[in-house]
């Protein structure tokens, strides 16, 4: 690596589906790969051509790279399905020219149960951690997340997010886009204790009204699609739309999907900014009569995520001070 200390670099991401996840491409060792830039995740694993059913994904060979005798990862994702495999060292490039040639790159040899290897909704050919690297779970020592890594050479030590609704975005490494925000950048602290981005919300809205000024943490995850809050949040949001319930099966809100729906726009206050998420970001999926809502219910009571949903309004940048990490939001120009 060159000892300068000026890079930039932008990379696409891309969105599957019904911004299910959002896509960007990689190379690892000789291997092409798309992946999901995860802020909630502290890995970097791929599929090899031994992972069971990997049908069409890109595969990582990992002939390029060098085994890391007796190190070994093994993690368990928001469904509970276990990835677990060999680590190995390559040269990670992403962007035009972001490189790393000494990266810890953990395979997947195993995934449990075997029925969840065939999942459609995963189009991904693997993860990109971008959370901190206390996440990290390769044993027995931790390793760095590629941004670690390449952090020193960076012009500045931050990455910013700006992911669209239904069309490609982007992600900035080392450097702030004035271009793609409006209005004023306003900065948070983040509680890193857990390795995840959690900022503190000051409240939230409801088109307008139903307005709450409790506070409560989150997480600014990429890799989740949804808006995943406390029970009482979801309740007081599905209230405001007639016909809405709780499928109880599953613990989601759904609601009637038709010409007539009218679907609040929800606000996050953070700091002196607030985040307008709009109501047509807040239809997950759709079926003929009934829609998914992006806001639903967090599976763990002590966790909150803001997803995609939330994220693809905002330019976010997730900033590594000298002094402690930051969140800078702003509206997304």
């Amino acid at each position: 690596l060159a000892t300068r200390s000026d890079w930039t670099d932008s990379a696409i991401a891309a969105p599957f589906k019904h911004d299910i996840v959002y896509l960007t491409p990689i190379k690892v060792g000789t291997s092409n790969l798309q992946v999901v830039l995860d802020t909630a995740s502290g890995n970097l694993w791929t599929y090899t051509a031994e992972t069971p059913y990997i049908e069409s994904h890109a595969t990582y060979n990992p002939a390029s790279g060098r085994l890391m005798k007796d190190y070994y990862w093994k993690s368990i994702n928001g469904r509970g399905v276990v990835f677990q495999g060999r680590v190995y060292r390559d040269t990670v490039c992403i962007g035009q020219h972001l490189t790393y040639h000494d990266q810890a790159v953990q395979v997947v040899d195993v995934v449990e149960p075997i029925t969840q290897a065939l999942n459609p909704n995963r189009p991904y050919d693997g993860i990109f951690g971008l959370a901190f690297s206390t996440l990290n779970t390769i044993q027995p020592i931790q390793q760095k997340t590629f941004f670690d890594n390449i952090k020193p050479y960076l012009n500045s030590p931050l990455f910013a997010f700006c992911l669209k609704h239904r069309t490609p975005g982007t992600v900035d490494f080392g450097w702030i886009d004035p271009k793609k925000f409006k209005g004023p950048l306003v900065w948070t602290n983040v509680d890193a204790s857990r390795g995840l981005w959690n900022i503190s919300v000051d409240g939230y809205s409801i088109d307008g009204d139903s307005s709450s000024s409790i506070p409560f943490y989150a997480a600014i995850d990429t890799g989740t699609s949804l808006i995943l809050l406390p029970e009482s949040i979801i309740q007081a949001y599905y209230k405001k739309i007639t016909g809405s319930y709780k499928y109880y099966a599953t613990g989601g809100y759904y609601f009637p999907c038709t010409m007539t729906t009218i679907i609040p726009d929800f606000r996050v206050n953070i700091g002196e900014h607030t985040a307008v998420v709009p109501g047509e970001f807040m239809v997950y999926y759709r079926n003929t009569t009934h829609c998914y809502g992006s806001l639903q219910p967090s599976p763990r009571p002590d966790v909150n995520y803001l997803g995609a949903a939330f994220i693809k309004s905002q330019y976010i940048i997730f900033h590594h001070h000298p002094a402690g990490p930051w969140i800078g939001i702003a509206t997304q120009a």
